[in-house]
Order: structure tokens, then sequence, then C-alpha cells
């Protein structure tokens, strides 16, 4: 088992929720945009909320609507920042550090 994969073990939504900051930052790889897509129609069913996957992983979370923009914004300092000082953000870490600080 991968690293990565034993971070979820315990916790699986921790992975959705990482898939959500990946979305709004545009950088979900897009087999992943496809999963999700198909598990969308059985999250809805089974937490009762209509909507897309990233739409049901935010009624969940009661984030609030303009949380992508928010995501985006913070992005695109963080990115310029690190780019100032010739270390560019991995998405992923950026995802698993923004989950790991505020949704969980």
């Amino acid at each position: 088992m991968t690293v990565q994969a034993v971070r979820y073990v315990e916790n699986p939504f921790l992975r959705l929720l990482e898939c959500y900051v990946l979305w709004a930052i545009g950088a979900l790889h897009p087999f992943d945009e496809a999963q999700l897509a198909e598990l969308g129609v059985r999250l809805a069913a089974l937490y009762d909320i209509d909507g897309t996957w990233y739409e049901v992983v935010a009624g969940l979370m009661e984030l609030p609507s303009n949380m992508p923009q928010l995501l985006q914004k913070r992005w695109a300092r963080e990115s310029e920042l690190a780019q100032g000082c010739g270390d560019p953000v991995d998405p992923q870490a950026f995802a698993e550090t923004f989950v790991d600080a505020y949704l969980t």
C-alpha cells in the first residue's frame, strides 16, 4: 500500500475532500473526474443531496457557495509565492494541506 493510500484507510472521505480542492483549482486529473462523475449519483442518493459529486461534498461539509473561488484565489497566491522562490507548489500537496488545516 502506498503512503498516500494509507492516508485514506481510516477516513476515505479525505480523498473526496482533496478531490474537491483539486477540482476547484482546476487540477483534478481527468481519470479522477470521470470516476467521481459516476460516483456522484450514488453519493447523492446515499446522502440524500441532489447534485454533482462536488455539490454533495460541499453540502455535507456546509461549505460556502463561493468556496471554489476562495480556493482558486488561495491557490493563485500560494503558487505565485512559491514560484517567486523557485519552488512550485504541487496541487496534491496543496489539497492535502488545505484539507488537513481547514476541513478536518
